[in-house]
């Protein structure tokens, strides 16, 4: 095992028991891992605003509102997709706002 598996293993244990280490870190592999779960037509008009953990919900900012709209109809699928690439059920609710990408 790799030195960043083993320290990403850790994390993920003590997350489990501290609310905003758990918020943290999903938030930053979600951000890491956005342009692999994001479809490519939402990639370069969406970021990852936040996170809640405790309501595992992502607020995904938009610059466009067809897209908002797209991903509104298409949520479900998102959250399948996100928790299937993580193997975890970290996502229940998807929230879209209207903002400038800047991330």
């Amino acid at each position: 095992m790799k030195l960043e598996e083993f320290i990403g293993d850790v994390l993920k244990r003590i997350s489990k028991k501290n609310g905003f280490l758990k918020k943290a870190l999903n938030l930053s592999n979600l951000r890491e891992e956005w342009d692999k779960v994001c479809p490519e037509l939402f990639l370069k008009k969406t970021y990852v605003k936040d996170y809640n953990s405790k309501e595992k919900l992502i607020v995904i900012e938009c610059e466009n509102n067809i897209i908002m709209q797209e991903i509104f109809f298409q949520k479900d699928l998102l959250i399948k997709k996100i928790n299937d690439y993580f193997d975890d059920e970290i996502l229940k609710e998807v929230r879209v706002i209207r903002g400038e990408k800047n991330g």
